[in-house]
């Protein structure tokens, strides 16, 4: 690849005593016989015959109407409050890897076309700190929280990515945007641990 891109799934905390689950979405632009793959760069990987508990899978985003939306903010950056209570609000991305339909605007998301559409999030959390993002949509003025990326606990001693994955019906018009809520840190480095991205699956 002429510009190579990592993304990180993350887990250093070795405060944990059991078998963990992690997983995270991305999207990015490829190229014919370019390569994606999984590197582990330390630590173990857990399979058994009887579940996909490791697992690696993609697709081609190419809807079969004539709409296309897609977007893949990430941040490169760890974010830090100043104070317990301070808010960002919005999260902000320096890299903005995929904006099919233009949607993705001033680190918002404007829903271009009503449908229904999958959405992840993914934070990077650090060590002893707790994490609270909210996925805000705002309709017709109205700003309500639908879900968020929750960590409480704080005995976890290294970074680690959490993620959250859904299929939500919007409304052309539809904003869009993550805000941290006080006392949360977000970690993000080179491995683009923190993102947004999401896509238009069926038109209404």
């Amino acid at each position: 690849m002429t510009d190579p891109k990592q993304f990180e799934l993350t887990r250093t905390s070795t405060s944990h005593d059991g078998l963990d689950t992690l997983g995270r979405t991305i999207v990015v632009n490829c190229q014919r016989n370019e390569r994606v793959f999984v590197n582990l760069i330390y630590g173990e990987l857990y399979g058994s015959e009887e579940d996909a508990v490791t697992s690696f899978s993609g697709f081609q985003y190419k809807p079969c109407s004539e709409i296309s939306v897609a977007w893949a903010a990430y941040r490169n950056t760890e974010w830090q409050p100043v104070s317990p209570f301070d808010r960002f609000d919005p999260v902000t991305f320096n890299l903005v890897e995929v904006n099919l339909g233009g949607a993705f605007v001033d680190n918002t998301v404007v829903i271009p076309r009503s449908g229904y559409y999958l959405i992840s999030v993914s934070v990077g959390t650090s060590p002893i700190k707790g994490v609270n993002v909210d996925i805000h949509v705002v309709r017709s003025n109205y700003d309500s929280v639908y879900a968020d990326v929750y960590r409480a606990a704080s005995y976890h001693n290294g970074e680690d990515t959490l993620s959250k994955t859904f299929v939500l019906r919007l409304e052309a018009g539809d904003i869009l945007r993550l805000v941290s809520e006080s006392n949360t840190n977000i970690f993000s480095d080179p491995g683009l641990q923190t993102a947004f991205t999401g896509f238009l699956i069926y038109v209404e």
